[in-house]
């Protein structure tokens, strides 16, 4: 299981190199893009995590809203990529609501996140 989990981490960061190396090529070629940010990204437990950081998604819209910094300064276009992701988040986490986690009956077993 352990090299099954490695070998998709490994082939999930090629795929963004990849994309992060040729990104305006494959806009040009009007190939469909993921949300790409230079950092990986994810939801657990009610919380954005990017990169190192994690936050709720009111927080992140207040760390936006803010001015802060963490390492990739404002204005320059990996930071609008971040931007964009943490809103997409917020946007995602918002529609869906109580149903971001699916419920588990009890006979079921353990719940999948």
């Amino acid at each position: 299981i352990y090299i099954y989990m490695y070998t998709h981490i490994y082939i999930y960061i090629c795929i963004y190199i990849y994309i992060y190396i040729n990104y305006q090529e494959l806009l040009k070629q009007g190939q469909h893009l993921p949300i790409f940010c230079k950092w990986g990204h994810y939801i657990r437990e009610g919380k954005i995590h990017i990169g190192c950081e994690s936050k709720t998604p009111k927080e992140w819209i207040e760390w936006l809203e803010s001015g802060k910094e963490f390492e990739t300064k404002r204005g320059t276009i990996e930071f609008k990529r971040i931007e964009a992701t943490i809103r997409a988040y917020c946007a995602y986490v918002d529609t869906m609501g109580e149903d971001l986690y699916p419920k588990v009956k009890e006979d079921e077993g353990s719940e999948v996140r």
